[in-house]
């Protein structure tokens, strides 16, 4: 018996970090992408938007890029929440402007989601 279909919330998430995993690998080659992503935060910022979070990412950017790098693709509930209000998606213009490449990593997501449940089951058997 094949296992359930992830749900859309943790599809989501995983999304997210594969975003993310992109992102660091723009990061490494483009250090401008950190300057445009406080620029990005500014925006929301004078739209009236003020939250928390922007102020943990404002942190975030200040981080030496190779470790901000490594932050941004980690696997904790920490990071989790954070890449959910990410200003780095929106910095880089890839998916804003790709509509294939967001299809593709939704899909890789809930692939690989579907696969480690197929793996923990059939661990169990």
């Amino acid at each position: 018996m094949s296992p359930p279909p992830p749900n859309a919330e943790t599809v989501n998430d995983r999304a997210k970090l594969l975003y993310h995993r992109i992102v660091a690998r723009q990061i490494a080659t483009d250090p401008d992408l950190i300057d445009r992503a406080r620029r990005v935060i500014s925006q929301w910022r004078s739209m009236g938007h003020q939250y928390d979070v922007f102020d943990e990412w404002d942190r975030l950017l200040n981080l030496d890029p190779a470790q901000l790098r490594r932050l941004i693709t980690e696997r904790s509930e920490n990071m989790t929440r954070l890449r959910i209000s990410s200003p780095l998606g929106i910095a880089s213009g890839l998916f804003v402007n790709d509509e294939a490449l967001r299809r593709r990593i939704r899909r890789k997501a809930k692939n690989g989601l579907l696969l480690v449940a197929k793996r923990r089951a059939d661990a169990v058997v």
